[in-house]
């Protein structure tokens, strides 16, 4: 992955120390991990759409939005608009943590939760993680899904199951989960080495993928880039997703695959990232980055600032 990185940098006639700095963010961005630029808040208390909170050893207030959420996934289409002190303002969901009950929804936050909150280019490569990740994680609900397309096949009235876990039920109610189980499904059709493609395939389809795809090829700096690294696009994605294998003892799947469980944040980095989609981001946040530290008056900082993420805007109209 450093090397692409580098690559990228070397197109771009890129180099010396702020380069390297900028390098170090970039790699901090796309290290998948709970602990890498997420913030915890644990929620005290939830009024419609303010929440009172502890964050980092203080108090803190502030206001949630709903935005679009066309490209962006249950958690990350809502966004903190306003924080008190500030700091959290503009972060967007990206996991809300609590072992009882991990099957609610963003709208049901809670006192007692710890909310996971990231700056939206953070977010969005998080969600394009989990989108990844989701056949996998959520191929245990094939059965139930299978029930309801039957019973919602039938003729006699009858529409909906109905079970004693009621997790499992609005899990498999979602139609991104209903996708990716079905997907799952279809992979078990293909051999080994035709399921990559697949895989990727789907990856690129994600709207979130597409958005990063158009900006590329709107970009001058980055429209040569893409016909370069077309040819070996899938070649890093299969090894990204064989290094994570093998860092697994040789197994592709979780543990926990089987079971019904909501997206975390314990992801591996390359666990789920196409390296197209992953070049394309960081050519552009090197770039941007290392401008503003070479500009007069540049920030000359690491972090989340200094490496916008090209075409992961703010999606609120």
């Amino acid at each position: 992955m450093f090397v692409l990185i580098l690559f990228s940098w070397e197109l771009a006639g890129l180099s010396g120390p702020a380069a390297k700095e900028a390098l170090r963010g970039a790699a901090e961005l796309c290290t998948l991990g709970r602990d890498v630029l997420v913030e915890e808040v644990k929620v005290r208390t939830r009024d419609s759409s303010r929440i009172l909170g502890d964050w980092k050893g203080e108090l803190v207030k502030f206001e949630v939005e709903k935005t679009e959420g066309g490209r962006w996934g249950a958690f990350s289409s809502w966004r903190v608009s306003s924080s008190v002190p500030e700091g959290l303002a503009g972060f967007r969901f990206v996991a809300r943590q609590d072992g009882k009950d991990p099957g609610r929804e963003p709208s049901e936050l809670k006192s007692g939760d710890t909310l996971l909150l990231a700056a939206p280019d953070r977010a969005a490569l998080l969600e394009l993680a989990g989108f990844d990740r989701l056949p996998e994680k959520y191929k245990g609900l094939a059965p139930l899904i299978e029930m309801q397309d039957v019973v919602a096949s039938r003729q006699d009235g009858a529409n909906e199951i109905n079970l004693m876990d009621e997790r499992a039920t609005r899990l498999a109610a979602q139609p991104e989960v209903k996708d990716a189980v079905r997907f799952a499904k279809r992979l078990e059709l293909l051999s080994e080495k035709d399921q990559m493609p697949e895989r990727f395939r789907r990856l690129q389809d994600m709207p979130l993928v597409r958005d990063v795809l158009a900006g590329m090829a709107a970009d001058e700096q980055l429209r040569g880039l893409q016909p370069m690294l077309s040819p070996f696009a899938e070649r890093f994605y299969g090894a990204a997703r064989g290094w994570r294998g093998r860092q697994k003892g040789g197994q592709e799947q979780d543990a926990e695959d089987d079971k019904v469980t909501i997206i975390n944040l314990e992801f591996n980095l390359f666990q789920a990232i196409g390296a197209l989609v992953v070049i394309a981001a960081l050519a552009y946040g090197a770039s941007q980055g290392v401008k503003s530290q070479i500009q007069p008056g540049g920030a000359g900082g690491r972090g989340q600032e200094a490496l916008p993420v090209y075409s992961l805007r703010d999606l609120k109209q």
